[in-house]
């Protein structure tokens, strides 16, 4: 008999249950929360890939405050913002889900147009700038659904 490993979301939520006090639940799991994990996610691609904070931002097209904002944990960034983030840290379409996943946002959708443009923008190693051209030209074309 398989024994059954709990996922960090079940022990926190058995945590919740249990606990006779809010505190006494986060000094167990405050670092388990998301955005936390965001924060170590983006710092970790940030060193993996040799980037600059500055380089970043200027590839995502993001304002340098927010920017700087979204790498200290301070501001936690909207879908719109983590899709410029994807492109300034050259994730590719697996790391941009994650960091999706670990926002709390949805990832991707590869059946909503858009959608599917921009994780061929990804795959291809686009940058931000070519992929927002590149949906832009599905519009004018006739074939874009916002």
């Amino acid at each position: 008999m398989a024994l059954r490993r709990e996922t960090t979301t079940e022990l926190m939520n058995e945590s919740l249950r249990d606990a006779h006090t809010f505190p006494e639940f986060e000094t167990q799991f405050r670092k388990r929360y998301t955005d936390n994990d965001l924060q170590e996610f983006i710092a970790q691609k940030i060193e993996e890939k040799g980037l600059s904070r500055a380089e970043i931002i200027r590839d995502a097209d993001i304002d340098r405050t927010y920017g700087y904002q979204i790498f200290r944990g301070i501001r936690k960034p909207a879908r719109a913002k983590l899709i410029q983030l994807a492109f300034g840290l050259k994730l590719n379409a697996e790391e941009a889900a994650e960091m999706f996943r670990l926002a709390g946002c949805a990832p991707l959708y590869p059946k909503i147009q858009d959608e599917a443009a921009i994780l061929f923008c990804l795959y291809k190693g686009y940058t931000y700038t070519d992929c927002m051209l590149f949906v832009d030209a599905l519009h004018r074309r006739g074939g874009g659904h916002g």
